[in-house]
């Protein structure tokens, strides 16, 4: 679906002259036939979900398994949820889809983890062009989080580890209802003011570019080359690893289960990411 031509991708929406100060560290483009396995690991943060079984905790969203249904077709990863899979006790129950560029193994405590990064970067410019999962209960996001598992969101337990400050961008989540707008919250967590809500048209539920340039005190959020948001404010202090998931929460509001049509997805022609170059 994306051309490449003979040059390298730059960041969408930048002028030649502003481009040029960025170049790729990581692609992909989802046009061989199966999942790129040095890039992506397929399921929810499955360190996660191990430690929290081991140790009796309840994560915070109430998943029941991390399994990930998802197909590479027309050029495009395509995030899934049907009426039985990802597996969960019964319709309607939490569940998520999910690719991510790193994960994690807890060992005997939460003192000892092995990370399985396949890439990971601190600072630059982080863009996807997707188009997100329509239907009541549905959330497509784009996340960054930290590489290493105990500077998160949750701690092993599953309680907020606010303690640290900023540990996670939410480049977008996007909520599937109504049907023809992009409804959408962008985050930096744990700040005080980095939080927005986007509401806009998006009646043929069409592909859109949205991209995080990230510097040390500064993250601007993009739509399709325009700048939505910026902060200014404490921002994370560590390399970050790319998550892409789709959720069908039950609890969302206006959630409706007898209308989601199954198959539902998310579908997600491109992730790049680039750094600046040193001048």
């Amino acid at each position: 679906m994306t051309s490449r031509g003979t040059n390298p991708p730059k960041p969408f929406g930048l002028s030649p002259a502003e481009a040029a100060a960025w170049e790729l560290t990581f692609e992909d483009d989802f046009d061989a036939p199966a999942l790129d396995e040095t890039k992506w690991h397929a399921g929810y943060r499955r360190g996660q979900f191990e430690y929290y079984q081991r140790v009796g905790a309840r994560h915070p969203a109430a998943y029941t398994s991390p399994e990930c249904l998802y197909e590479i077709s027309g050029g495009a990863l395509r995030l899934r949820v049907d009426e039985t899979r990802p597996p969960r006790p019964h319709v309607g129950s939490s569940c998520v889809s999910c690719v991510a560029t790193s994960d994690h193994r807890y060992g005997r405590d939460r003192t000892e983890a092995t990370v399985f990064k396949k890439f990971g970067q601190k600072y630059g410019w982080f863009e996807t062009r997707c188009r997100i999962a329509k239907g009541p209960g549905l959330e497509s996001a784009f996340w960054l989080h930290q590489v290493d598992p105990l500077h998160q969101e949750f701690t092993p337990e599953g309680l907020p580890n606010q303690a640290e400050g900023a540990l996670e961008f939410d480049v977008f989540e996007a909520w599937g209802d109504p049907p023809d707008a992009l409804r959408a919250q962008m985050h930096c967590y744990y700040t005080e003011t980095a939080h927005w809500r986007l509401l806009e048209p998006d009646p043929d539920n069409a592909f859109h570019v949205w991209s995080l340039e990230w510097e040390e005190g500064l993250a601007r959020w993009r739509l399709d080359g325009r700048v939505v948001r910026e902060y200014r404010g404490p921002t994370p202090q560590r390399e970050m690893f790319v998550l892409l998931a789709l959720f069908h929460y039950r609890f969302l509001p206006d959630h409706v289960e007898s209308e989601l049509a199954y198959p539902v997805e998310f579908a997600v022609d491109y992730v790049r990411v680039f750094r600046r170059v040193a001048p």
